[in-house]
Formats: C-alpha cells, structure tokens, sequence
C-alpha cells in the first residue's frame, strides 16, 4: 500500500470513531436531559409511588400490614408523590408554551367566556326560556335547528323535506 491510501484509510478511521463517540461527549445531550428526561423521569417516579401505594392498601387491605405501619408508610408515600407532583409543576411552568396557554385562558377568562356556546344570551334568556326540548326536556332557544344536549333536531331548515 502506498502512503496516500493509508492516509485515506486513517482519516475514514478518525472521522467513524467521531461520529459514533460524539453523542456519548456532546453538551446537547445534556440539555436534552435537564428537560425531557428530567420530566421523563419523575413520570416514572410518580407511577411507582403509585404502583406502591395499591400493593400497600392491598397488603393493609389483607391484613398483612398492621395499623400504625400502614398510616406511617402511607404518608410517607403520599408526602413524597406530592413533592414529585410539584416538581413536575414545576417543570410544566417553566415550559414557554405551556406559559402562553396559562395567560391565554386566564385572559379569556377576563374578557368574560364570549366564546361559549349560548355566550350571545344573557343568562337571565337562557334559563327563563319557556321552550324545552321535547325529549330531554333541556332549554332551547327559538331559533336552535338541534337540542344542545341530546342533539335532537328541532325543527327542518329550509329545503329540508
């Protein structure tokens, strides 16, 4: 072999071992697994606290476990789920998308729900309405083609035969 393919052959070398070392020594990794992972990973904290709170009250249940083991080990259980609850709150307060659902509801709420269904109403209208459905007997509104509640058809549109 001449020097020039063994030269090839030593580049192709070093660039394989790089590629596949790479994600083992890459700093994104380790941004990957701040968020997802870390979330990942109380999920699955929080569904074995789960898991050992059934074989507990199953064990207590058949009475394996006596009282005052049972409360002691129970409320360990529970006090450690809900500091995993908060984190996991934590994390989900954190995320910039889940922050711009937060202020869109809480601004929606502000505004007053427009949006719901019979919101044109005003509510005295929509409870004193004499008209009812005829098979579930829900308030209607005169100009209502279907029943909110059990989607009866009211009355034909136009062309309707």
């Amino acid at each position: 072999m001449d020097v020039a393919s063994i030269l090839v052959l030593v580049a192709m070398t070093i660039a394989s071992v790089a590629y596949i070392v790479r994600p083992f020594v890459s700093s994104e990794r380790a941004m990957v697994a701040d968020g997802e992972d870390g979330y990942s990973h109380l999920q699955v904290k929080r569904e074995r606290i789960l898991e050992r709170l059934q074989e507990l009250d199953m064990d207590h249940a058949l009475g394996k476990i006596q009282e005052h083991d049972y409360q002691a080990q129970r409320a360990r259980l529970v006090a450690s789920g809900a500091e995993i609850l908060r984190q996991i709150d934590h994390l989900w307060s954190e995320d910039p998308i889940e922050k711009a659902v937060l202020a869109h509801r809480q601004d929606t709420i502000s505004k007053g729900a427009n949006h719901v269904i019979g919101a044109n109403q005003k509510p005295a209208e929509m409870h004193s309405s004499s008209i009812a459905c005829p098979d579930c007997n829900a308030p209607i509104s005169p100009d209502d083609l279907f029943c909110a509640r059990c989607g009866r058809r009211l009355k034909a549109e136009k062309g309707d035969v």
